[in-house]
């Protein structure tokens, strides 16, 4: 079962001696490692953070970088685990962004296995991706947002006319690996396949 947790910043930034105003790095650090305390225990398969940033009115970059970013950094190490952003006003969001082009800046100048970060923003009732991606990978996004059952690589390669399964089942993969999406495991008449889905909540 689908599993959504909700993640109040301002709570968090209260417990460290903060407000509506996030500017400090040192705290952003100690509110990661109460979240990280916290969750240890409450993520399954299909779960979804969400951070909301309800009530926060500013967060600058640095703030961002260690805990936003370090916290979706965790993510990726977890399987069938995502994270989203939501209630986040206009600067808030721009400082986030700010610090996720920066930091995927350093990683690209790097020689190194550090795979780039993007992150899952929620509003409205739909989802948007934070971060620079390819239009193939935000075709495949948009494609699974819309389809309620999950899509398989036939699935996608059908939808958007792609010339073979495996570069269907690529973009598919690399959504998952950047933890945008979740995944599940079938198997019927055709064999086993992976169904790509975001999970619901």
């Amino acid at each position: 079962m689908d599993n959504v947790l909700s993640l109040r910043v301002c709570q968090y930034a209260e417990a460290v001696g903060l407000r509506d105003v996030l500017t400090s790095r040192d705290l952003a650090g100690k509110m990661l490692s109460r979240v990280l305390s916290d969750t240890r225990n409450s993520l399954e398969a299909g779960s979804i953070i969400d951070c909301s940033f309800e009530s926060v009115t500013i967060c600058d970059t640095s703030f961002a970088d260690q805990f936003i970013l370090n916290l979706q950094s965790k993510i990726l190490s977890l399987d069938n685990v995502l994270m989203r952003l939501s209630h986040c006003e206009v600067g808030v969001l721009e400082n986030i962004n700010a610090a996720l082009a920066y930091r995927n800046e350093r990683i690209k100048k790097q020689i190194s296995d550090i795979p780039r970060l993007n992150i899952l923003l929620f509003s409205e009732g739909s989802y948007k991706i934070l971060g620079h991606i390819e239009k193939s990978l935000e075709q495949a996004f948009e494609v699974i947002q819309k389809t309620a059952c999950g899509v398989t690589a036939r699935i996608l390669a059908d939808t958007l006319e792609i010339e073979g399964g495996n570069n269907a089942a690529n973009r598919l993969k690399k959504l998952y690996d950047l933890r945008l999406v979740c995944r599940s495991e079938s198997i019927d008449e055709t064999g086993r396949q992976f169904v790509y889905y975001i999970p619901e909540g």
